[in-house]
């Protein structure tokens, strides 16, 4: 018997993801590119970008609304897998 993980997200919700890479003017179009194909109302998805300091870097907090954890994890799936994102959280 196979025992499913209790999530301890209740979905649906709203959920936030930062991530982090290199600077470039089309990093935040990329960055939608990749997760609006990943959820089930891709419209949800809301972002704010800020450059770092000395703007060698994009921070950018994607807000979205996921409906379950396979959504979410397809999301982190498809973020993880880009040679351009230095780091999602």
């Amino acid at each position: 018997m196979v025992e499913q993980e209790e999530s301890l997200i209740e979905f649906p919700c709203h959920f936030q993801i930062k991530i982090m890479g290199a600077a470039a003017d089309d990093f935040e179009d990329y960055i939608r590119g990749l997760i609006q194909p990943q959820l089930k109302k891709p419209e949800s998805l809301g972002t704010t970008v800020r450059p770092s300091k000395a703007g060698n870097y994009l921070g950018i907090t994607a807000t979205l609304y996921v409906h379950d954890k396979p959504e979410l994890d397809g999301v982190y799936q498809a973020l993880s897998a880009s040679p351009r994102i230095k780091m999602a959280l």
